[in-house]
């Protein structure tokens, strides 16, 4: 079970987007692992997130 969620703010789930579909016109195979690199990412911060330190 995850102990945290990942949320993600529209802006950026817009850039991901936006991203994703330029590199598919370039390389849908690059488009494919920049989701799947996403996706596993976000699972695994779901799990443990990055500890961030405020100055």
């Amino acid at each position: 079970m995850d102990k945290y969620s990942v949320i993600l703010s529209r802006r950026a789930d817009a850039m991901l987007i936006a991203h994703t579909e330029f590199l598919a016109r370039v390389s849908p195979v690059a488009a494919r692992r920049l989701l799947a690199d996403f996706k596993k990412a976000a699972a695994r911060i779901k799990k443990e997130p990055i500890p961030i330190s405020i100055c």
